[in-house]
């Protein structure tokens, strides 16, 4: 078996002090997020190009379907990972105002 002769370590560029988002976007980037963007859109359009539009009620969410931004796909992202990190009882319970559940 050959002797590991590299140099250990990240090898990222980094800030000193570097933050939790800075150090996630290293996984998570920019491009990454955009296709996620762009295939979110796709689909959507797809579902809402395959439903008879006649038979859609006017509060359909597929009527008032809007490009997701980059920004909203972030966001969605965030919230995911924040769900991931603080476990509640029910999916109800993460938009609840109640003072023994809610979070900021």
């Amino acid at each position: 078996m050959p002797t590991f002769s590299a140099q250990p370590g990240i090898r990222a560029a980094l800030s000193d002090d570097p933050s939790p988002l800075e150090i996630y976007k290293l996984f998570i980037t920019d491009e990454l997020i955009n296709s996620w963007k762009v295939e979110t859109n796709r689909y959507a359009r797809a579902i809402i190009n395959s439903k008879d539009q006649q038979l859609l009620s006017n509060r359909s969410r597929f009527k008032l379907w809007k490009p997701v931004t980059l920004w909203e796909m972030w966001n969605f992202i965030a919230i995911c990972v924040h769900m991931g990190l603080d476990k509640k009882p029910t999916l109800h319970d993460y938009w609840t105002s109640h003072p023994v559940l809610h979070s900021s």
